[in-house]
């Protein structure tokens, strides 16, 4: 599928800010323009984000990497140069402060949760960021009541992340206990740092990415493909704040339906956050703040590397899709501005693909 067909199709997400949204042709490329028909509303909402670092910088947090078997010189602290494992929050509090709902995506293969070793499940740590924000602010919290069913934990699933199941070796206990504690610090920084913010959604629908833009080989016919992209922006302040009559963007938290099978660990013999570190940057990058990326459906929704004759064994080729995708999140994303009318994303140059 040739980008411009591509970046039309997406064209039709939904921007949700309260103004109407009509159809409209930029350099021959369906798009989204807003069209207020009112003032747009001011800051309706509190937003707040954070990121830390999971990195096992210490030899005693060498862990394991969740790929597709043991790796050469594993247990591990090898990260990829120039990238960084982190818990990532974005938290959003009502204007009332009456209610809050968190959310963190985590740099590892999967998280159970519970743990005979300890309290170190994601129950363990929804349960904990409930109590924590439901105390007073003097006390450590946001006095916010909040419930663990306001707290979403999750894992990429990458397959060139850290192993803390067991799975691919024996789960460092040590190491599960530091990803533990920054996720939890993650969530409450980005909930106490929280700031009056507008939040703009939109919706593209990518269900033929897997197999039609990445010609994926195991893309079983018959199996309905989740083609939901939605994305959240929060713009400080809300619009008439910025120089160009809209808040900056503080923070962007989407989930991508996809699994993260590209980067294969084991090949690498070190860690990477593979495709969602490198959507999380583009995303930063193309529209600022801090980008919080995770999957959504897992199930058939794989990637080239288990379908290909031949194993993608670096962490750059994730921008073959993240190009893709993250065009997607462009549209939708500015498309949420009721003053902004969408074109199509530059032309990137993308790295060879060498199996």
């Amino acid at each position: 599928m040739q980008r411009r067909e591509f970046v039309g199709a997406i064209g039709a997400g939904v921007a949700a800010t309260g103004a109407t949204v009509a159809m409209t042709s930029v350099d021959g490329v369906s798009a989204l323009a807003s069209n207020p028909g009112r003032d747009p509303p001011g800051a309706l909402f509190e937003a707040g984000t954070a990121v830390r670092s999971i990195d096992p910088a210490d030899p005693s947090l060498a862990t394991h990497v969740g790929g597709f078997g043991t790796c050469e010189g594993c247990p591990t602290t090898r990260v990829r140069e120039g990238d960084q494992l982190s818990a990532r929050s974005f938290v959003v509090v009502d204007e009332d402060r009456t209610a809050a709902a968190a959310v963190a995506v985590v740099d590892v293969q999967g998280w159970f949760a519970g743990y005979k070793q300890g309290s170190y499940g994601i129950t363990d740590l929804r349960r904990e960021v409930a109590a924590t924000l439901s105390k007073p602010r003097e006390a450590g919290g946001i006095g916010v009541e909040t419930s663990p069913g306001d707290v979403l934990v999750q894992a990429t699933h990458g397959h060139a992340t850290p192993s803390i199941v067991g799975i691919w070796g024996e789960t460092n206990e040590e190491y599960l206990d530091y990803v533990y504690e920054q996720t939890r610090d993650a969530i409450v920084e980005a909930a106490r740092t929280t700031e009056p913010a507008l939040l703009e959604t939109a919706t593209a629908g990518v269900k033929f990415v897997n197999n039609v833009v990445l010609g994926q080989p195991n893309s079983n016919e018959g199996w309905l493909k989740d083609g939901q992209l939605p994305i959240v922006r929060a713009r400080k302040g809300g619009y008439g704040t910025g120089e160009t009559g809209v808040g900056e963007t503080l923070g962007i938290y989407t989930q991508v339906p996809i699994r993260e099978n590209i980067a294969y660990g084991p090949g690498l013999s070190e860690m990477t956050t593979g495709y969602f570190g490198a959507a999380a940057r583009w995303l930063e990058a193309e529209l600022g703040g801090t980008a919080v990326v995770g999957p959504s459906t897992l199930g058939d929704q794989v990637s080239p590397m288990q379908g290909d004759p031949g194993r993608l064994p670096d962490a750059d080729e994730s921008w073959t899709l993240t190009v893709e995708i993250e065009d997607a999140h462009h549209v939708t994303a500015s498309a949420a501005a009721p003053t902004t009318t969408c074109a199509t994303a530059e032309e990137r140059t993308l790295p060879s693909i060498t199996p």
